[in-house]
């Protein structure tokens, strides 16, 4: 994969900081788990996963799939079928990555879950694409050459489109609406997860009963404009936000060089912004009860460069 380091920051760490974070994480108590069994509903006892959003590198997630393997550690690894690395359209005719395929079988030969990253309303956008064919091609395909899909993480914000691209999914509507884009209204509840044989959306939102319609036009307007490097934004995002309650009791994101976020949700409204290894460590080692955390991992953020 080529990179334009003229517009490349340092923003990474390196891949030992990666087995670092996972060495200490196994010698502490806390059950480390698939996504697909953080979805379960009423476990017992202190639970985490590992979620991998593939948006740019998906090399060093093999990297990453093959070091959580020697430490006896699953981890979740979703695929962006709108990615660059994922493949091209070739006038009429969408051709995947030649090595596409290795990735996929590699990660699911160290034991580890894989999913969709799921960008079917930026398909739309771009291509006029229906998400029901793009999802029943996608879904076939890496079932096919290996991975055991049970679940999707939506890419993006819902900022992004005015709609997250979980609404796709009947299952994940957020509030019933029309919206407008450059290729006509968004394709919005067109399908259910069931019926693809999808047992859950990874980023774990339920939509609130009772909307502040004032609240939800700024947040979806972009005020302040979506940046996941900004510290009021991702308080918004995360555990303020007005059209969704977080299942999960808290999420750790890694943003950039030795920068963490460690955000709770709607009931905890817990939040510490720019926090570094030792931190994300002491909390992991301390939570008590039937708490679920989701540690959100970009691979990106583990390489030489990353394209900004």
């Amino acid at each position: 994969m080529r990179r334009n380091r003229l517009s490349c920051v340092h923003l990474s760490n390196s891949i030992w900081y990666f087995e670092r974070l996972v060495t200490t994480i196994r010698h502490s108590l806390i059950d480390v788990v698939t996504l697909r069994d953080l979805s379960v509903k009423n476990s017992k006892g202190p639970k985490l996963a590992f979620r991998f959003d593939i948006d740019i590198d998906p090399a060093i997630s093999v990297k990453m799939a093959t070091y959580l393997a020697f430490e006896g550690m699953p981890g979740s690894f979703y695929f962006l079928h709108t990615a660059s690395y994922y493949g091209e359209w070739c006038g009429k005719t969408f051709v995947r990555n030649s090595k596409l395929r290795s990735y996929i079988r590699e990660i699911s030969a160290c034991g580890m879950e894989v999913g969709l990253h799921n960008d079917l309303l930026g398909s739309f956008i771009s291509h006029k694409l229906d998400p029901v064919d793009v999802l029943d091609r996608e879904l076939d395909w890496l079932r096919s050459v290996g991975g055991d899909v049970r679940g999707t993480v939506a890419h993006n914000s819902l900022p992004v489109y005015g709609a997250a691209n979980s609404e796709v999914f009947s299952e994940c509507m957020l509030w019933k609406r029309k919206v407008y884009s450059k290729n006509g209204i968004l394709p919005l509840s067109v399908c259910s997860m069931k019926q693809f044989g999808l047992e859950y959306e990874g980023t774990f939102f339920n939509a609130k009963k009772n909307l502040d319609m004032n609240k939800v036009k700024r947040f979806v307007g972009g005020e302040p404009i979506p940046d996941i490097r900004s510290q009021e934004w991702f308080y918004d995002w995360i555990v303020n936000n007005p059209i969704h309650n977080n299942v999960c009791d808290y999420q750790i994101w890694v943003i950039s060089k030795e920068m963490w976020v460690i955000a709770g949700n709607n009931e905890n409204m817990y939040f510490k912004w720019g926090v570094g290894f030792d931190d994300v460590i002491d909390f992991i080692s301390n939570v008590q009860g039937d708490v679920k955390i989701m540690v959100v991992i970009h691979p990106v953020y583990f390489c030489e460069d990353v394209l900004v």
